[in-house]
């Protein structure tokens, strides 16, 4: 098994745990938002200012939660995010992107 499938089994089941954390441990929604994200996009994305070209998105190691409370989208509470980045992830609460949830690889977040 490579490394890179290694990781994305990690973070697949890091975010399984984020997921039932949430809704044990707080009074929020969350539905997912965008996971892969192709090469392409990502360069599109970046082109617009809006991510990188080398997003964490193109090797499945990210994943976008969409926060809801009282039906309405809010940003991701602080208290998920330190949750997350203790179980060893990266939280793009951290760097302007509140939704992005990530497993840092090759030096990306």
């Amino acid at each position: 098994m490579s490394e890179l499938v290694k990781e994305q089994q990690k973070f697949s089941l890091m975010l399984g745990l984020l997921l039932v954390h949430i809704a044990r441990e707080t009074d929020y929604r969350v539905t997912l938002g965008e996971s892969w994200r192709t090469p392409e996009q990502a360069a599109a994305n970046a082109a617009k200012g809006i991510g990188i070209k080398n997003s964490l998105h193109c090797e499945r190691l990210a994943q976008d939660l969409n926060f809801f409370r009282d039906d309405k989208l809010v940003p991701p509470p602080e208290e998920v995010g330190a949750w997350w980045e203790e179980q060893g992830g990266a939280w793009g609460g951290r760097f302007g992107d509140p939704p992005h949830f990530s497993l840092a690889y090759g030096g990306r977040k």
